[in-house]
């Protein structure tokens, strides 16, 4: 008996063949036969597979559905049916893969190579090993480690607001007065100020226990005249301690917490009365920048938070406002590493620069715009409106969390010397990588990671990398990786212990 698709007219077996119909389900006239061909070609079109892997379906789990299965139940027509027919069976498929499908079906069968005078060569894939079976097995793999990353920024949060250094911040409708420090002060704060862009040392430290507060000190310098954009202060939203990391003064290992999202709009099609309506429960301040105009405008919009923020949280905030942002139809440039999409590129800029996503960033503080009648001021705070509520936002966000090196947020505390015992640890561990096949280039990163926490710096790090990449399973991968190990490093600029 013999199977092929409908196109296939010739009897490639003579008269002592049956040909099978294509679609034989619950058939018991060929109980009798003990042999057959099965070529049939059942797999379905690309565009299919391309719909089945969209909602969860991979290409292996298409294929045993449809091809796999199809052929089972051809194969099953013959007298394998019959529990009582011993005689030998023989089954003759076009590809391994389904005979090996059939082989775990049947036991005590054994699979044969027939010569018909094709090469047997075995395909590879290209590109890199699948790191999941299924996709559904990946999207589940995201799932948990999305929930697991927003669980670690949730816990920072909670830290900052509940943990032995916890910040008494309120936000009370009465007005406090704002306080400048020029030394580093660990009560509630607003920003760092600066004098200029390339300031390592701030100038002043913005104190004060309410956001009315913080408003009022804004509208304040709003109401000031600059000749020129370098005479306006600058502010961050962070805290910066200089004596918390070794390479800078006023990096993100220097921060201490941020407190409100600061974002710059300019050159865009989105105008400044059009994002509070995008955000209409949420407060926001909305103000010109120093060279606003009607026609081109650059505005800064300023929206408080109820409480400190880790940097980590910050960016996945500032991460679920651009998704609104394209949502609303427009879009974010984010920069020469991120290509813009064919559709996207027909949609009008949102003017937002991504460029100041991280909390270290520097804002010019509000000032009167270079033509005066084109200054403007708004604080939306109608009762429907409150401070945005990282916790709130955070548990139901509509973003995926962006993988970060580091796993917890370091400690003021730095440790007088290298731990050694961590560090035989970490060297141990990283040793035993040549047993994890394809692990390598996620255990030499958590290696180096195992070297900051045992106190080492990123000189030292970067020296322990070089000499311990030899006795990786591909020495030559792992010192390409050395490089982007240390960018990461210096980023994040924080200590995990």
């Amino acid at each position: 008996m013999w199977q092929a698709n409908k196109d296939f007219e010739d009897n490639p077996f003579g008269e002592n063949a049956e040909r099978l119909p294509n679609k034989p389900h619950g058939l018991n006239g060929y109980s009798s036969i003990n042999n057959i061909a099965f070529l049939s070609s059942l797999n379905p079109p690309t565009g299919h597979f391309k719909f089945l892997d969209a909602i969860g379906l991979d290409g292996a789990e298409v294929r045993q559905a449809i091809y796999f299965a199809g052929a089972y139940q051809s194969i099953m027509r013959t007298s394998l049916r019959n529990p009582d027919n011993c005689q030998p069976k023989r089954i003759v498929v076009p590809d391994r893969a389904l005979a090996e499908y059939l082989h775990r079906i049947f036991p005590g069968s054994k699979i044969e190579r027939l010569n018909v005078g094709l090469p047997e060569v075995e395909a590879k894939k290209p590109g890199r090993p699948r790191r999941h079976k299924s996709n559904r097995d990946r999207v589940a793999e995201w799932r948990r480690k999305d929930k697991e990353k927003r669980v670690e920024i949730l816990a920072g949060l909670f830290r900052l607001r509940f943990g032995p250094n916890a910040l008494a911040w309120e936000c009370c409708n009465e007005n406090t007065i704002i306080r400048l420090y020029t030394d580093f002060v660990t009560q509630p704060c607003l920003g760092t100020l600066y004098s200029e862009k390339t300031s390592k040392i701030s100038a002043a430290y913005v104190a004060g226990s309410n956001i009315n507060s913080f408003v009022d000190f804004l509208r304040q310098w709003h109401l000031r005249r600059a000749d020129f954009k370098e005479q306006i202060p600058l502010i961050s939203p962070a805290v910066f301690d200089p004596s918390l990391s070794e390479e800078t003064s006023r990096g993100l290992g220097n921060i201490v917490f941020v407190q409100n999202l600061w974002l710059d709009f300019e050159k865009g099609k989105l105008f400044p009365d059009e994002i509070p309506r995008l955000f209409p429960y949420t407060r926001m301040i909305v103000t010109n920048t120093f060279h606003h105009t009607s026609n081109n405008p650059r505005f800064r919009v300023i929206i408080p938070t109820s409480q400190p923020l880790t940097p980590e949280a910050y960016e996945f905030l500032i991460d679920n406002i651009v998704h609104k942002i394209e949502d609303a139809g427009y879009r974010v440039d984010r920069g020469k590493a991120n290509k813009i999409s064919r559709s996207n590129c027909l949609k009008p800029p949102s003017g937002l620069d991504w460029g100041k996503r991280t909390p270290a960033s520097l804002f010019f503080l509000p000032t009167q715009a270079e033509n005066p009648t084109e200054s403007f001021f708004r604080d939306y705070a109608g009762p429907e409106r409150q401070n945005l509520d990282p916790v709130l936002w955070i548990q139901n966000s509509v973003v995926r969390v962006r993988p970060k090196g580091t796993v917890q947020l370091s400690n003021r505390a730095q440790p007088a010397k290298i731990d050694e015992a961590r560090l035989r640890a970490a060297i141990d561990k990283w040793r035993q990588s040549p047993f994890y096949p394809q692990q390598g280039n996620d255990r030499f990163f958590e290696f180096a990671l195992d070297l900051r926490r045992a106190g080492m710096n990123v000189t030292e790090i970067e020296a322990t990398l070089r000499m311990e990449a030899l006795n990786g399973r591909s020495p030559k991968e792992r010192r390409a990786q050395i490089p982007s190990i240390i960018t990461s490093l210096r980023n994040s600029g924080r200590r995990s212990y």
